[in-house]
């Protein structure tokens, strides 16, 4: 078995050991995911506290007590052959989170503004950083390089001259011994003069190289005084800056609790007379819909006696248009109009007003004394 495979079996165990998705039983209370959504747990830190983080098929969290956890992948909710596909998403425990006062003054321009440069003022003072002890090992370290690379570089004229006199000295007895052999005893008092007159000139460089090495250890001293003295500068000034700022902080809490008793006052003042209001609104309301009650009833007993009357006139136009159609039933009609003249070829003569003279009714009465 590979890594990857035992890091999703570990992580297969795990979620079978939770119980389930969350606020379900049952049957259909088991989920799992494939490989890939195994691999991306992995990534979350569901392993190292499992008990913080829940599961559900939903995306909004079950209860008040959880949010979201960023994580959400295709799995698996039941098993066997009711297995079904679904989005499965993880919740944890929301962290606990102190209450925020957050005081909002806006009937009091004024004041609004004290407010706002006194939490500025606060901010400027929260930014303040804070005193701690200057490090001085840094510089120490950078001093102790320099004298290290001194005495170095003393260490290294010192065995040059060394070297040059060890050479010089036997050279000179090599010298020596080829002029004693030479010249004799008159040149061995020669050479002692040359080898007098090359130790005072190495007595002379060691002592240049003395006073090279007392001037940097003088330099090393100083630089040490001065440090010592900005560190003590520093001190002085950050204790003065964070007495400043304890008096500052002070008086801005002497002034924000002045502010928060006057706001405390100002608010009471604004409930009762928001009370106030808030009593007339409701009497005139009451008031409102007693004169709207009135027109309402004016309104409908108006509309009821509109009926009565549009009622009695359908009535009156009713009874008035069957009187009239009886007296239509009486009246004489005309069924028809002979001709004077017989036969049909006067009849087809006279066809020109054959429209009106083919007709029966009541409109024929006019016509009826005409000898035609």
């Amino acid at each position: 078995m590979s890594r990857a495979d035992s890091r999703r079996a570990q992580y297969r165990k795990v979620l079978h050991s939770q119980g389930g998705l969350f606020g379900k039983t049952g049957y259909g209370s088991n989920f799992g995911f494939d490989a890939r959504g195994l691999d991306r747990l992995s990534n979350t830190n569901y392993i190292n506290d499992p008990g913080k983080y829940i599961f559900s098929d939903t995306a909004y969290a079950p209860t008040n007590e959880y949010e979201s956890a960023g994580f959400q992948s295709r799995g698996y909710v039941g098993s066997g052959r009711g297995a079904r596909e679904s989005m499965i998403y993880m919740f944890q425990k929301k962290q606990p989170q102190a209450p925020v006062t957050i005081t909002e003054y806006r009937d009091n321009p004024e004041q609004a503004a004290q407010i706002a440069e006194l939490q500025k003022q606060l901010k400027i003072l929260q930014d303040v950083p804070k005193y701690e002890p200057y490090d001085f090992s840094k510089e120490k370290a950078e001093y102790e390089e320099r004298i290290s690379g001194l005495n170095e570089r003393i260490g290294t004229i010192q065995k040059g001259y060394e070297t040059s006199l060890e050479e010089l000295t036997t050279s000179m007895r090599s010298e020596r011994e080829a002029a004693e052999k030479a010249l004799g005893l008159k040149f061995g008092e020669q050479l002692s003069a040359q080898q007098k007159s090359a130790a005072e000139r190495l007595a002379e460089q060691q002592a240049q190289s003395t006073a090279q090495l007392g001037e940097l250890k003088d330099l090393y001293q100083s630089q040490l005084g001065q440090a010592a003295l900005q560190r003590q500068t520093l001190q002085q000034s950050l204790q003065q800056q964070q007495q400043t700022s304890a008096a500052n902080q002070l008086k801005f809490q002497e002034a924000l609790s002045a502010q928060q008793q006057t706001a405390a006052a100002d608010r009471l003042k604004f409930s009762e007379t928001l009370a106030s209001q808030q009593s007339a609104a409701q009497k005139e309301f009451e008031a409102l819909r007693g004169t709207m009650s009135q027109q309402r009833q004016q309104y409908e007993a108006g509309l009821a006696a509109e009926r009565a009357a549009n009622e009695q006139a359908r009535q009156e136009q009713a009874m008035s248009f069957q009187r009239s159609l009886a007296s239509q039933r009486g009246a004489p009609q005309v069924e028809g109009i002979r001709f004077a003249t017989r036969g049909p070829a006067a009849q087809k003569g006279m066809r020109g007003i054959s429209g009106t003279f083919g007709r029966r009714g009541g409109r024929l009465m006019k016509i009826s004394a005409l000898n035609v």
